[in-house]
Order: structure tokens, then C-alpha cells, then sequence
């Protein structure tokens, strides 16, 4: 998501049920972003209508400026909140029960200035790139990851910047030290932009290591236009932790980031 910045404006990603959906108990689980604070987000949960379980975090970032990920996982007996695949609050009392829709919406809270600010009628834009749910899988299978590129640990024939990697041809590799690939994982995803369609793979332990997915990606275009491509293929035989490297095969593109998922 990338939020508003407008005063008096609440940009959200939630679960809800309740009286104004089916008639059900009121239970909610939140991430919620201030248009008056742009660096942090509030998380927060309903329980059959009881609410006051604000937890506000500084994000060290504004988050109208970029796209950034968050998340929660809901279980019986807590609730984890997450930014960019980072654990960052953690609740265990009173945890919602009741099925409920995921929603998204961007509001303002005109009589309720002293949250967020008061709204003075500018125009606001709240965006949103993907969404993704994954059902409760009693804890047998690895939970989903995420890798950002700028954040390698080894490169040869790149260059990078804040977000992303580029002049990423044939023969360049980036290496991420230490993956712990858990009980293993079968689909993998890349956020990219190309002008051209190429492929990577994805190895271990070297830039000839053993080969355990490969990425054919098609040209998007434009170098700042980001879309996501990826392989549903990826052994997931390949377990326990492992120096990655991502290395092209064909073509040109940027890369920001890599989410290594199960499907």
C-alpha cells in the first residue's frame, strides 16, 4: 500500500463482521494510517464490539512517499502485525473469532479531529498494488517471506539503489546470506520492470549452485513499471538455511523485491 498524507484522512486494510454487514458480533482486526502522521500506523482489533486495543508504531518511514507491505496473522490465540515482513506487535487477549470480509477503504473523520487531524476538503488517494490471503494452516507449512533487493549481501554486474536493483543482465547475480528456507517453499514471486521479456534463476549456494526455480518474465513496458511475475514451480525440497542467488539468464530489468510463498 502507499497512503494519503491528508489531514483527516484514514487509509485502511482490515477484516471486519458485524451488525452492518450480516448481523453478526462486531469483531475487526485493523492496520490503520493517520493522514495527519504519515510515519506510523496504528493497529487495533474489535472483540464482539469491544474495542481500545490501539497499538500505535513509528515506522521510521513516511508512508505516503512509497509502497510498503503489511500484514497480520490471525490465530485463535493471537494476532501478529507485520511491515515489510518484520514482526512488530503482537496481541493475545480477547482474539477475534467470527469469519469476517477483507476490506480496504480510504475515509475521512470529520467530528473526530483529535485522531487523525481535522479535513479541510482535499482531494486523497490511498493505493493499493496487491493483496494476498493465505488460509490457517495449523503451523505445517513456512510462513511466507519476503527479500528486498537492494538489500543483497553479494552482487557482480548490478548497480542499486534505494528500492531496487538494475543493469541486471545475463551473467549478473545478486546473493542474499543465511535464507532460511524453513520446511521449503513452492511458488516464488518478483516485483519487476523491463522493457524486454528475459529470466533469472534462483540457486543455491553459488551462481552455479543447484538450480531450484527459474523466472521467464515479459517486458512491462517501461523501467518504472512494476508489475509482478514469478514461478509456481519452485522445489520445495530445498530446506534449512542457504545463500541464495539470483541470477539472469536473458534479457535486462530492475528488480525490488522477492517474496518466497507457499500455494
Amino acid at each position: 500500500m502507499k497512503l494519503s498524507n491528508v489531514s483527516g484522512v484514514i487509509s485502511s486494510f482490515f477484516t471486519y463482521t458485524g451488525p452492518s454487514h450480516n448481523g453478526a458480533p462486531w469483531d475487526e482486526i485493523d492496520i490503520e494510517f493517520l493522514g495527519n502522521d504519515t510515519t506510523k500506523v496504528q493497529f487495533n482489533y474489535y472483540t464482539n464490539g469491544r474495542g481500545g486495543n490501539e497499538i500505535l508504531y513509528d515506522l521510521g518511514f513516511d508512508v505516503a512517499n512509497s509502497f510498503n507491505t503489511y500484514a497480520f496473522d490471525w490465530q485463535e490465540h493471537y494476532i501478529n502485525w507485520y511491515v515489510n515482513g518484520e514482526l512488530v506487535a503482537t496481541a493475545t487477549e480477547n482474539i477475534p473469532r467470527n469469519p469476517s470480509k477483507m476490506l480496504m477503504n480510504i475515509w475521512n473523520t470529520y467530528g473526530i479531529d483529535e485522531w487523525a487531524g481535522a479535513y479541510w476538503g482535499q482531494n486523497a488517494i490511498a493505493s493499493y498494488e496487491w493483496v494476498r490471503y493465505t488460509p490457517n494452516n495449523g503451523g505445517t507449512i513456512a510462513s511466507d517471506f519476503q527479500l528486498h533487493a537492494c538489500e543483497y549481501s553479494g552482487a557482480s554486474g548490478v548497480t542499486s539503489w534505494h528500492c531496487g536493483v538494475g543493469s541486471f543482465y545475463p551473467g549478473s547475480w545478486i546473493k542474499f546470506d543465511n535464507v532460511n528456507l524453513s520446511t521449503g517453499y513452492n511458488a516464488f514471486a518478483v516485483s519487476y520492470a523491463s522493457t524486454q521479456s528475459g529470466s533469472f534463476d534462483i540457486r543455491l549456494g553459488s551462481p552455479n549452485g543447484r538450480l531450484i526455480g527459474t523466472v521467464n518474465y515479459g517486458s512491462t513496458a517501461g523501467w518504472e513499471n512494476y508489475q509482478w511475475s514469478g514461478t509456481p514451480a519452485l522445489d520445495a525440497t530445498a530446506q534449512g538455511v542457504h545463500d541464495i542467488y539470483i541470477v539472469s539468464r536473458a534479457g535486462a530489468a530492475n528488480l525490488r523485491e522477492f517474496w518466497f510463498k507457499n500455494e
